[in-house]
């Protein structure tokens, strides 16, 4: 294996690039190697800012989470009317106590189950959506907490993606604490 760092010219034209490593072989019509591909786009700096809001930073399954979506161009004015987009992604969450009483970690783990939940991924795509900024920029939608067939409590990643009228796309991000219950118990 081998790793290097490429510096693109200042005046490199815009779009798509592919780095070929091609390598001898004793096959004939076959090469060895491999290629990394990448495109090169103009930057263009944001014109608003999107801030999105969960209503709490830890819910119990089964609650609601309210999200307040906030989009204001940078000189003041609503991002009305722009279009949105949001995922919730859902990634294992294992509450760490530690205090005066010593350090307490409730993860329900199994050394003689082999791997499982504990070491796996056990979340991804929980929902998604769409909608539309009201007059004053702001957007408000409920996702449920849902845990699913999880076994363990899961971070909500919430992420609404705002597309203004120049089509340029700007997001914002919050994150929420999907508890399996009110109360964590270690025995």
């Amino acid at each position: 294996t081998f790793s290097d760092t490429f510096m693109l010219a200042e005046d490199a034209p815009l779009g798509f690039y592919r780095i070929v490593v091609d390598l001898p072989s004793s096959r004939d019509f076959q090469s060895e190697g491999g290629s990394v591909a990448f495109n090169v786009a103009e930057y263009r700096l944001p014109e608003f800012q999107v801030e999105l809001a969960a209503a709490s930073d830890e819910v119990v399954q089964g609650d609601t989470i309210a999200v307040a979506l906030d989009s204001t161009y940078f000189f003041g004015g609503a991002v009305q009317n722009a279009d949105v987009e949001y995922n919730v992604i859902a990634n294992p969450f294992t509450f760490d106590y530690r205090g005066p009483a010593g350090s307490y970690q409730f993860s329900d783990f199994d050394a003689d189950g082999g791997p499982g939940e504990f070491y796996g991924f056990n979340g991804g795509l929980v929902a998604s959506g769409t909608g539309v900024t009201d007059d004053a920029g702001q957007l408000t939608f409920d996702v449920p907490a849902d845990l699913q067939d999880a076994t363990q409590s899961m971070r909500f990643t919430i992420e609404a993606v705002v597309t203004d009228e120049s089509d340029q796309a700007v997001a914002g991000r919050t994150e929420v604490v999907v508890h399996q219950g009110n109360l964590y118990i270690g025995a």
